[in-house]
C-alpha cells in the first residue's frame, strides 16, 4: 500500500535531481507552497490529480512516485492526459472483463465507492488506485489512463 514516508523521500530526491525548491515545484504544479511542505513533512497524502501533476512535472511514472517501481520511466513511454476516472473505470472493467460485483468481493472495494467513481462524484484515493493496480496486476499509470491499454 501507499507509504507516505517513502513518497516524501522520493519527492525530495526528485527535487534534488531536478534542482528545484518547494516554491518552484509548487508553481510548476499549481499548488500552494504549504501543500508541498505538507507532503515533504509527511503530513498530507496527495490527491490523485496532484500526483498526476507531480509525475508529469518529473516526467516519471506514478508507480515510481509511490514506490511500486524502481524504474523512473516505463521504457519509451510517453504519457498522455488522463481521462476522467469515471470513464477510465468503465474501460478497466470492460478491458479486464470484471464485474463490479467480482471487483467488490475480490479487491474489497465497496459498492458505494465504485458507484461514486462511476458517476464521477468522487475520485479514488491513492490507496484504492494502488489496490486496483495490484488487483489487475498492472501499473498505476495504466489504471489512470496515462498509458494506453495494451
Amino acid at each position: 500500500m501507499f507509504n507516505l514516508s517513502e513518497f516524501a523521500e522520493r519527492l525530495k530526491e526528485l527535487m534534488i535531481e531536478y534542482n528545484i525548491n518547494q516554491t518552484q515545484l509548487a508553481e510548476r504544479i499549481n499548488v500552494k507552497v504549504s501543500t508541498i511542505s505538507r507532503y515533504l513533512s509527511e503530513q498530507n497524502v496527495p490527491e490523485i490529480e496532484i500526483l498526476i501533476r507531480l509525475a508529469d512535472c518529473f516526467n516519471c511514472s506514478i508507480d515510481f512516485l509511490v514506490e511500486r517501481s524502481e524504474n523512473y520511466l516505463n521504457s519509451g513511454t510517453s504519457y498522455k492526459e488522463c481521462p476522467t476516472f469515471s470513464v477510465q473505470f468503465k474501460k478497466l472493467l470492460s478491458h479486464f472483463k470484471v464485474s463490479k460485483y467480482k471487483l467488490q468481493k475480490e479487491a474489497r472495494i465497496s459498492k458505494t465507492i465504485m458507484y461514486y467513481w462511476e458517476t464521477g462524484k468522487y475520485q479514488p484515493s491513492i490507496e484504492n488506485i494502488i489496490k486496483l493496480a495490484n488487483y489487475f496486476d498492472c501499473s498505476v499509470d495504466y489504471i489512470l489512463g496515462r498509458i494506453e491499454f495494451e
